[in-house]
């Protein structure tokens, strides 16, 4: 016994223990009673061999064990591995285990090691079943909300229909339970939003997808381990001022920031036609497709324009005209539901929706844009023009944030 953790000792306990009034035998069968763990109680009756009435309630011997409803579920694996020690303590801290322990929800759940929450900065105190950081004052006990957030970004609920499995071939976006995190799956890989976004960072030279093993098939979905060497983290950059900000002509997104800069949209390193008008999606033409464009005087309200070697833009423009040329590759949840990101398979659906563009003459019609997603892959239009792509480079997953994301696509409207 030495060797099981005491708080999985302790949840294993709390399994056969009922806090509520008297209970008969053939109640305890049902599944409707609850553990004091909040997990269904569900023991065959033909199993108790003996039958105690006591001053605070029965007791009822069992002649051999049940696998326990929680050690069945698709947090099992906390319980059964001695290096997924530090995220039983995070579940414990989370107040979240009746939850994962439920049968009316499916999971996905990646469970970290202990190095990598190290490798995070977080530190697993075993004599507590604690986990630490750094702060100001030396080491500390994480908060109970940081310790939910660990376990949202680690799990995923699936709708009912879906299968609660990673796919070992393919592309898809899993949603995690950290609102506007996910995760992307290629090939029998994963990674998390967070750490896909690096990509754009010229100097990010690390790693992007990592394998993943299955450890259970549980009750109530599936539990993996994952090769990353830290957790995965929530995406805490602020797109609008990135996309602003952009001076490096490495950055795929750099040509466009050029051209926002032409005219008064970028103002105190904030996109203001975006501003204070919610979650916001982008489709930004490529570096090439930009410059090709310009050659073309393609774009409204450049004209003579073009990229030097080193990456100076030189030429005529119009502020006007050019700034609600560029409002057109921008949706806000001002004037559309933003429900979801647009990916394959996602909640953000083929359809027409509105840019932030206006009508350039009074009584004048403003174009819509014309989203697809036909399954393998997505397109963008701006009503009367021709169709952009979304280029294939990042399986087209978007570069998700909080407050926005976006895709690259071929050409320019």
């Amino acid at each position: 016994m030495g060797e099981v953790d005491p708080l999985a000792l302790n949840y294993f306990l709390y399994q056969f223990i009922y806090g509520g009034s008297l209970v008969f035998p053939e109640e305890i069968g049902t599944g409707k009673l609850e553990s004091l763990l909040g997990s269904p109680i569900n023991i065959n009756p033909a199993m108790l061999n003996e039958k105690i009435m006591c001053v605070n309630g029965a007791l009822y011997g069992m002649n051999e064990i049940q696998e326990p409803s929680a050690f069945a579920s698709v947090v099992g694996p906390l319980f059964q591995y001695r290096d997924a020690r530090s995220f039983l303590y995070a579940l414990g801290g989370s107040s979240l285990i009746s939850s994962y322990t439920s049968n009316l929800v499916k999971y996905i759940m990646l469970v970290p090691t202990a190095d990598q929450f190290d490798a995070s900065g977080i530190r697993t105190v075993y004599s507590t079943q604690g986990l630490e950081e750094m702060g100001d004052d030396g080491w500390s006990e994480i908060s109970s909300s940081a310790k939910q957030n660990i376990m949202y970004l680690h799990s995923a609920s699936i709708p009912s229909g879906q299968e609660s499995e990673l796919p070992e071939d393919g592309m898809k976006v899993i949603p995690t339970q950290s609102s506007w995190n996910f995760w992307f799956v290629k090939d029998g890989e994963i990674t998390c939003n967070a750490i896909f976004n690096q990509q754009l960072n010229p100097q990010f030279n690390g790693e992007v997808f990592f394998p993943f093993t299955k450890l259970k098939d549980g009750s109530n979905g599936s539990a993996y381990s994952f090769d990353c060497n830290q957790l995965f983290m929530a995406e805490s950059g602020d797109l609008n001022y990135n996309l602003a900000i952009c001076a490096d002509r490495n950055y795929p997104y750099y040509c466009f920031t050029q051209l926002l800069r032409q005219t008064d949209i970028i103002s105190n390193q904030v996109l203001m036609n975006i501003f204070l008008k919610g979650r916001f999606v982008a489709f930004i033409p490529t570096n090439e497709a930009i410059k090709q464009a310009l050659l073309d005087n393609r774009i409204p309200g450049a004209t003579n324009a073009s990229f030097d070697a080193n990456g100076e833009l030189t030429g005529d423009f119009d502020k006007a005209k050019l700034a609600n040329y560029l409002n057109s590759y921008f949706m806000t949840a001002k004037q559309n539901v933003i429900a979801s990101y647009p990916y394959i398979g996602s909640d953000f659906k083929s359809g027409r929706y509105w840019s932030e563009r206006t009508a350039e003459t009074e009584g004048a019609t403003v174009p819509q844009l014309i989203y697809t997603d036909n399954g393998t892959s997505l397109s963008i239009q701006l009503e009367g023009y021709k169709k952009c792509h979304v280029i294939p480079d990042y399986y087209y997953f978007p570069f998700a944030y909080e407050e926005g994301c976006f895709h690259l696509i071929d050409d320019v409207f």
